[in-house]
């Protein structure tokens, strides 16, 4: 492996990335080479970061203090930290592939591969402030800025690897991101149970060696072999996203968010014995990536507070049925939380008998979702507290573009 030609190219897609994708385009490539000399190397900086940083500084807990994981435990965590990181990039580049002919670009899973890869690398750059844990807010600051980067080195790669046109370059980098962004909750929920990740189905190794060296090895009944057999989902996945426009066109204005307004009528002043003691809603995002929130807070006379969130994921609808491969159920000695289907909503509830507390969530219309979370005396109080909503009125809204009002 030659590093400094590694590092070259870091600060070469890093600094100069206009004259940069036209030469990583161009040059001859596999999707061993790929993994064996880019890939491999950079996506283990962030798990190494963080594994070397908690083992020597721990983790800081509020009112707590430093708590020190064993080594095994951290040990866990890094290798399925670095396995995702693996399989995101191979997932990643089939979401790409699979989107090229709707934004006119060329279909080409070999340089997909070279524009996912080499857009992450910012992000992966950045992971090495987990060496030091105490600077938690930094580092997801400059993560955050590191992630608006690597879309942005998407946008600039898309012509040069895939073909497509640069004035779709942007709506192409943009579908391409959502996605990743709600496979990426996925993949973190899935590292978030590094413990309990053998209740899952377990992970089995995987191989980059072969011929054919783009396919993964895995159980198919594992968390990992979910993840590789959603990329035969994406391009459909991409079609429901193409749906999501006005007409069914890429190229019209997105689907926008329901306004502040819009929402608040659907978080009532009382629900069953629990009265709304404060209200509040917000809309940002940026074209192609809209959202809006209400969240009221509810109390009752037994001295227990639950919060109640709305989310527009906007014109994300239909990606959430790509959540649906991590349906699962974990348990600990004082709980327990599942992800599972109910009449065709995905539902999620965590319960802790310790603390009394949990959360209950439901994803309605594929476009929104509806949370209760907080000190109760049971999950059947967060299941009621979103029982109480208009879930049946908001899902008519799934088609609905927001008002203009804040």
């Amino acid at each position: 492996m030659n590093f400094n030609a590694l590092l070259a190219r870091a600060r070469d897609i890093l600094l100069k990335p206009r004259d940069t994708w036209p030469a990583i385009a161009a040059e001859p490539a596999t999707p061993a080479s790929l993994y064996t000399g880019w890939v491999l190397w950079l996506a283990a900086i962030p798990p190494l970061a963080s594994f070397i940083g908690r083992a020597v500084f721990g983790i800081s807990v509020p009112f707590v203090g430093t708590v020190r994981l064993g080594l095994g435990g951290l040990l866990t965590h890094l290798l399925v930290s670095y396995a995702v990181a693996l399989v995101m990039v191979f997932v990643m580049a089939l979401i790409v592939d699979a989107l090229a002919p709707s934004f006119s670009g060329s279909k080409d899973r070999l340089q997909a591969l070279k524009a996912v890869a080499y857009a992450y690398t910012p992000v992966w750059i950045v992971g090495v402030l987990g060496l030091i844990p105490q600077l938690m807010a930094l580092t997801a600051l400059l993560s955050l800025a590191a992630a608006g980067y690597a879309i942005y080195l998407l946008y600039l790669g898309l012509p040069a690897t895939m073909k497509c046109p640069q004035d779709k370059a942007a709506g192409y980098a943009a579908v391409s991101v959502v996605i990743g962004i709600v496979l990426a909750i996925v993949l973190g929920m899935i590292v978030g149970s590094t413990l309990g990740f053998g209740r899952m189905g377990g992970m089995s190794g995987f191989t980059l060696g072969g011929r054919n060296a783009t396919e993964l090895t895995v159980n198919p009944d594992s968390a990992l072999g979910r993840l590789t057999a959603a990329g035969r989902q994406m391009e459909a996945a991409g079609k429901q996203m193409q749906a999501a426009q006005p007409s069914g066109n890429v190229n019209a204005p997105a689907v926008t968010a329901l306004s502040p307004d819009q929402l608040k009528p659907f978080l009532p002043a009382t629900l069953g014995a629990l009265k709304r003691v404060s209200l509040s809603a917000e809309r940002g995002g940026m074209p192609g990536m809209q959202f809006s929130q209400a969240d009221a807070q509810y109390s009752d006379a037994g001295g227990h507070t639950i919060s109640v969130e709305i989310s527009d994921l906007a014109n994300a609808r239909g990606m959430l049925a790509l959540a649906g491969m991590v349906q699962g159920e974990r348990e600990t000695d004082h709980g327990y939380e599942k992800t599972y289907r109910s009449d065709g909503q995905l539902v999620h509830e965590r319960w802790d008998s310790q603390s009394n507390s949990g959360e209950y969530a439901v994803y309605v219309g594929d476009r929104f979702m509806v949370k209760a979370r907080g000190a109760a005396t049971g999950i059947d109080a967060l299941k009621a507290a979103v029982g109480g909503i208009d879930l049946k009125g908001l899902a008519a809204l799934k088609d609905t573009n927001g008002s203009k009002s804040d």
